[in-house]
């Protein structure tokens, strides 16, 4: 499983992008997203997929250094969960 996260500050909020690769064969059957512990998508694929992305413009809150959490969680099509967490602090 691979997961790409990328996020920079924006007007308001944090632009935030993410993907998320199947590997071994697994297809991905859904997809969790939570920043700063609010859940900002939690998409059940129609039909599982080997990829999947989704961007998320002016999420959340920013403001000199305010630290942020986001946490995105793949179900595979198998039941088993795989994530991965980026932490980061807006600059001043």
């Amino acid at each position: 499983m691979k997961f790409t996260i990328n996020h920079a500050r924006a007007i308001a909020g944090n632009d935030i992008y993410i993907s998320v690769v199947a590997d071994d064969g697994k297809p991905i059957a859904s997809v969790r997203t939570e920043l700063d512990g609010i859940q900002l998508a939690n998409d059940n694929l129609s039909s599982p997929s080997e990829f999947y992305e989704h961007a998320f413009p002016r999420s959340g809150s920013a403001g000199p250094n305010t630290l942020h959490t986001l946490i995105v969680t793949a179900q595979l099509s198998d039941g088993t969960d795989h994530s991965s967490t980026s932490i980061w602090s807006d600059p001043i």
